[in-house]
């Protein structure tokens, strides 16, 4: 059983006994939403990441693993009791395109990162009312917005890269594995039958 600390990777492991980094990084919007895992570890780059899921993965039994975005759900989704975080707090880069058409946003980021990037060039994006919401999540779960007549924050993602449960790394849109790309932005689908009673 090989010790989690001596995974090639460039983020960093936290541990209950890592003291206040730890405690810093189990907190949540809610108290509600915190469990105890057994590591939190924070990835520094996308490659990081299988590393830490294959490490899960091959201890016996398995590691339970949650992922934190930004944390601001009230239910315990981004936590694991006894298990393995990866936070992606550390993975908070935005970038606004030369022509401003579009955003590159890191899973880790806020929707205040975001707005600071595109307050700067001049551009509006269809995001969450307030600044500490994770983008990742709030585009997960439909995206709803004060821009909704440029449809939800869903609609408006043109790619993107995930990390699949076997480690690999997927670049994901319409046209290239559009399974995928439809089932990221799936729950948005049945929101508006919801709403709409289509």
């Amino acid at each position: 059983m090989s010790d989690i600390h001596s995974l090639p990777i460039q983020g960093t492991v936290l541990t209950p006994s890592s003291g206040v980094e730890y405690r810093k990084a189990l907190s949540r919007f809610s108290d509600v939403a915190v469990l105890e895992p057994k590591y939190i570890v924070l990835p520094s780059t996308v490659s990081d990441i299988p590393i830490i899921l294959s490490y899960a993965k091959s201890q016996s039994p398995p590691i339970e693993i949650a992922v934190k975005s930004g944390g601001t759900r009230t239910s315990p989704w981004a936590s694991s009791k006894g298990g393995l975080v990866i936070d992606l707090t550390r993975l908070h880069n935005v970038v606004v395109s030369q022509d401003k058409l579009s955003v590159k946003v890191q899973g880790g980021a806020l929707w205040g990162d975001v707005y600071e990037e595109a307050e700067k060039a001049d551009v509006h994006v269809v995001g969450a009312h307030f600044w500490f919401i994770g983008v990742a999540g709030f585009l997960l779960s439909g995206g709803y917005s004060r821009l909704n007549s440029h449809g939800l924050g869903s609609d408006n993602v043109l790619a993107a890269t995930i990390v699949l449960a076997d480690g690999r790394v997927v670049m994901t849109s319409a046209t290239k594995e559009p399974d995928l790309f439809w089932a990221i932005r799936g729950e948005s689908r049945c929101m508006r039958t919801i709403v709409t009673g289509h």
